[in-house]
């Protein structure tokens, strides 16, 4: 399979996110000096430790005292691309408009500082998840994006304005695709579950009734800890999901973002 789009130069995704869990390392603070100095060398000087507390229940219902789990934020110097390490994953948000390749490269050079550094035993999890935002500029939304995605005609019985959330899940050669499709947002556009999405600065959007596209590809996996199968894995995701998104647009999109 080939990929069918080259970068955009208009193109409307404002984050793209590559995850790779692993089995836990609870030491792994342990090893963030050493992780910290080669994230500076590679474009991410800005540093801080989150707190989060985490609350659990027992078999019986009762309550079990809340526990506080830690993760490292790196970011870019013009907060634009950020890293989270956990105990049990490297994850790497950006904020550019980047080719598959150009991601991946910063990506895999994080992976590798954790294979170096930390040693994990197993791949559990693999992940990338592209989030776009459709604004149609004064033309009718399906301008811009498939028929399919955009609801039954409500309007027929007297609806006189709508708001909908699509959620598909789907299994694939590799693992499970998630599809959503929010309409409309207009301010926040970046989920909730989105790691450093407060953080980065998005490309400047304008605050109007705009289509969020998220797609969001993973696999699970319990696999040695290796580069090689995570390289291969990222790039037959991009593949998938770069498939996913031409199904999900107009041709007359595309011309307009190309």
């Amino acid at each position: 399979m080939n990929a069918t789009l080259a970068k955009l130069e208009k193109a409307p995704v404002v984050s793209i996110i590559g995850q790779v869990r692993f089995s836990p390392v609870l030491a792994i603070e342990s090893y963030v000096p050493k992780i910290q100095e080669e994230f500076r060398k590679k474009g991410f000087p800005k540093y801080d430790k989150v707190a989060q507390q985490s609350f659990g229940f027992r078999s019986d219902a009762g309550a079990v005292a809340p526990t506080i789990e830690y993760s490292w934020r790196f970011t870019d110097r013009n907060d634009q691309q950020g890293v989270v390490l956990a105990t049990n994953a490297i994850t790497l948000q950006s904020a550019l408009n980047q080719t598959p390749e150009q991601f991946d490269e910063v990506l895999l050079a994080i992976v590798s500082t954790i294979h170096e550094a930390v040693a994990p035993d197993l791949i559990q999890r693999i992940g990338l998840r592209y989030i776009n935002v459709i604004q149609p500029n004064g033309k009718a939304l399906s301008e811009y994006v498939n028929v399919g995605l955009l609801g039954i005609p409500l309007e027929q019985v007297g609806a006189t304005s709508s708001a909908w959330h699509l959620y598909s899940v789907n299994q694939t050669e590799l693992g499970v695709l998630v599809l959503q499709a929010r309409y409309p947002i207009s301010d926040v556009f970046l989920p909730p579950d989105v790691l450093l999405g407060p953080s980065l600065k998005l490309r400047p959007l304008q605050k109007m009734a705009s289509f969020v596209l998220d797609l969001d590809h993973f696999a699970e996996l319990n696999a040695p800890f290796a580069i090689a199968p995570i390289k291969t894995t990222i790039k037959q995701m991009h593949l998938i999901l770069d498939r996913a998104f031409t199904l999900a647009v107009t041709e007359s999109a595309l011309a307009e973002w190309r």
